[in-house]
């Protein structure tokens, strides 16, 4: 597997994470009420979040990359 493909793996998983987790937090959890929504909310936001840290993984990887590699 190429860098290249690596860094768009990382890019993808880590968009689709993101967007899963907002869509938790702003379509999902507010049908629910009370302890249940508050749940939600705050798993699908630490979901986006995560998806953020995956795509910094790929990031990382390109920016730490030696030149001429």
């Amino acid at each position: 597997m190429t860098q290249r493909t690596k860094t768009a793996l990382y890019w993808g998983i880590g968009i689709a994470t993101a967007f899963g987790g907002v869509a938790i937090a702003r379509w999902v959890a507010p049908h629910y009420e009370g302890k249940t929504a508050a749940y939600l909310a705050a798993g699908g936001q630490l979901l986006a979040l995560m998806g953020l840290v995956v795509i910094a993984f790929g990031v990382r990887q390109r920016v730490w990359r030696k030149p001429g590699r």
